[in-house]
Parts: structure tokens; C-alpha cells; sequence
């Protein structure tokens, strides 16, 4: 009857407990992580911080003569170097930089300040209309203009190719390296600016629908709090399973702690590998994904975006991790508690129940001895 008991307490916690456990883990740290300010505010105030540096190493980049089969991508390339203007400084020209610095990373500023309690939550509206100013702005149209006057003519193919161009599409892939006609090129940028016109808003609500709280009421902390209210869950079948194999409470508080350091060390694993294999398998990864530009500079792409994506998972993985520390904890004061419960005797205890009473003498001696001491 003990050996069906311990094997019931433990199917339920191989198949109920355990995964539980391990699901909810991953769901508290990564809710942690994702509701987090820094995750939220200040991680994209850094990648905007370095988006002026990373266009310049990738054009830098570019440049290569090794870069690109595509010898339509490499005229357009050696334009643009050759343009007098780099991307940059058109981007802080048309003021799609300054948006971007300002407008933008003061209402990350802002949530993040909400999250935090430091703020009153209010709501946010990102202004859209400087980006749509910006990417419409006619400094666009004269750094076109100029690049394509080092192109010669389209012939009539090319034409044609320009005329049946979306300008979603890739440009090195879709617009020949040479010079239309004007009204081709302007009835081009003029549906560039109705499709900006059309996918942008003029604003953006960044806590519409949300519900707002005083000033001082942390958002994340309270969404984190609520999430640890699931590890009830996998409490109760740990000790369900405990109760039922267990034959006393120190075998309780043993069978409790060994299965939640199991259930805390395995997630800690997987969340330590992760947060450490991913940014490597990105160097790992085979360079094939375009046959036409160079692996060096796919290798240097990769490197540069591994950085910021490294960071990404770092927000990502490291609260899972500090998750399933603390539950490993738990489970190890759980055991070290069970060593200071006595352990309750498990042997029957045995009457021995005679015919009759026993009866002592009024010396507190047995009636027989009595009798001895009188003969």
C-alpha cells in the first residue's frame, strides 16, 4: 500500500507539477521582462541613440568591392558615395533624426516614468505628423534628383521597369541604375508620399484603451504580482503529490523541496543557455541568405545587429533567470527545514493487554510479589 502511494505522489508530480511549474516560471520572467521600463523605454531610447552610427558603418560597409554581385546594387551604392550627402546627414536634414531623438524618445521617457510610478499616468500621444513631414520633406526629392543624374538614360526596357516599380519594393531590385524622365520620377515619389500619407497616422495613442492609476501605483510591479499568484497552481499539486507519497512531515517538507529545486533548476538551465546560445548562433549561423552580397559583409551585418539583439535577449532572459534562482531557493529551505522536524515514529505501537488488571498492593508492588514477601 506505501509503494502505490510514493508511485501515485510521484505521477502527479512528473505529469502535473513539474510542467506546470516549469510553464509558469517562463511566463512570470518573461512578463517581467516585456512590462518592464527598461524593456519598454529605455532599451529603444539606446537603439535610437545608435541608429546615426549604424546607418554609417552599414554604408561604410557597403562600399566594398566585394559587397554585392548585383551590379544594378552597386551602381546605385556608388552614387549614393559618390552623392556628396550620406544617409545621415539627409536624415538630420529632412529631420527624421531629430523626431526620432526627440518626440519619439521623450514619450518612451514618459512610459517608462508611468511604469515606474514616478509619474502620473495620463495618456501619451506620439505626434506622427514631423515623421510624415520628414519622409515627405522635397530634401528627398533633390537627393534623388542628384543621384540619378550620375546614371545614364533608361532605354526603353529600363522605362518600362520604372513605370511598373512599387515603391515598396527593394530599390536595388526593382529600379534600374539610370535616368528617366522627370514625370516618371516625380509621379514615383508622388505615390511615396500617398502611401505615407495613407499607412501613417496622424498620431499615435500609446496607452489607448488603458486604464489609468495615481501617481506612485508601479503598472509593472502590479501586473508582476499578479503573475506570481500562479505559482498557487503548481503549489497545490506539489503538495497533493507530497501529502500522498509522503508518510510523515518531514517526508512532506523533503518530497516538497526536492520537487521545487527540480522544478526551479531545469528553467534556470534552459534560460541560461538560451540568453547564452542565441547571440553565438548568430555568428554560427551559415551566411547564405543572398547569394549576391559578400559573406564578409553579412558576417559584419550580423555582427552589428548581434549586438543590439544580444541586449534584446538579455531583457528577455535574465528575469526567467532570476525567477527560477528563487525558486530553487525556496526548495532548498524547504529541505533544510524538514532535517529540524522530528520525524514521527512510523513503528505500531503494541499493547499488551493482560487477562486481568493488574492490581498493585498499597506499597505500589504487583499482588504476587506481595504474596512472596509475606511467605
Amino acid at each position: 500500500m506505501n509503494s502505490v502511494r510514493k508511485i501515485t505522489g510521484v505521477l502527479i508530480i512528473l505529469f502535473f507539477a513539474l510542467p506546470i511549474l516549469f510553464g509558469i516560471i517562463w511566463a512570470v520572467g518573461i512578463t517581467k521582462a516585456v512590462v518592464s521600463p527598461e524593456f519598454l523605454s529605455d532599451m529603444p531610447r539606446e537603439f535610437i541613440a545608435e541608429v546615426p552610427q549604424f546607418v554609417d558603418d552599414m554604408l561604410e560597409a557597403m562600399q566594398e568591392e566585394d559587397f554585392t554581385t548585383n551590379e544594378n546594387a552597386r551602381a546605385w551604392l556608388k552614387a549614393i558615395n559618390e552623392a556628396g550627402t550620406s544617409p545621415k546627414e539627409l536624415m538630420e536634414e529632412i529631420g527624421l533624426l531629430g523626431w526620432m531623438q526627440n518626440e519619439l524618445s521623450a514619450s518612451l521617457q514618459d512610459v517608462g516614468d508611468i511604469l515606474r510610478g514616478e509619474m502620473e499616468a495620463k495618456q501619451i500621444t506620439l505626434n506622427m505628423i514631423p515623421l510624415k513631414e520628414a519622409l515627405q520633406h522635397k530634401a528627398i526629392d533633390l537627393y534623388i534628383m542628384n543621384l540619378l543624374k550620375k546614371f545614364p538614360p533608361c532605354d526603353l526596357d529600363q522605362v518600362e521597369a520604372w513605370q511598373d516599380s512599387d515603391v515598396d519594393d527593394d530599390l536595388f531590385d526593382s529600379l534600374p541604375a539610370c535616368q528617366p524622365d522627370p514625370l516618371i520620377v516625380s509621379e514615383a515619389l508622388d505615390e511615396w508620399r500617398r502611401n505615407i500619407d495613407y499607412d501613417i497616422p496622424d498620431e499615435v495613442d500609446i496607452f489607448e484603451g488603458a486604464r489609468f492609476f495615481p501617481r506612485g501605483f508601479s503598472t509593472a510591479r502590479t501586473v508582476v504580482s499578479l503573475t506570481y499568484l500562479l505559482f498557487l497552481i503548481p503549489a497545490a499539486f506539489i503538495a497533493i503529490g507530497a501529502l500522498i507519497g509522503a508518510s510523515s512531515r518531514q517526508g512532506f517538507l523533503q518530497w516538497t523541496g526536492v520537487t521545487t529545486i527540480i522544478g526551479g533548476l531545469i528553467p534556470l538551465g534552459m534560460a541560461i543557455f538560451a540568453k547564452k546560445i542565441v547571440p553565438l548562433a548568430l555568428h554560427w549561423a551559415p551566411y547564405d541568405y543572398s547569394h549576391e552580397i559578400s559573406i564578409q559583409f553579412q558576417e559584419m551585418a550580423l555582427e552589428k545587429i548581434g549586438g543590439l539583439m544580444s541586449v534584446v535577449f538579455d531583457q528577455l532572459f535574465s528575469p526567467v533567470i532570476a525567477v527560477a534562482g528563487t525558486v530553487c531557493i525556496v526548495g532548498i529551505i524547504l529541505y533544510a527545514l524538514s532535517f529540524a522536524v522530528t520525524p514521527a515514529s512510523t513503528e505500531p505501537v503494541r499493547e499488551t493487554l493482560s487477562a486481568e488488571p493488574k492490581v498493585e498492593s498499597k506499597t505500589g508492588e504487583e499482588p504476587e510479589k506481595a504474596e512472596e514477601k509475606k511467605e
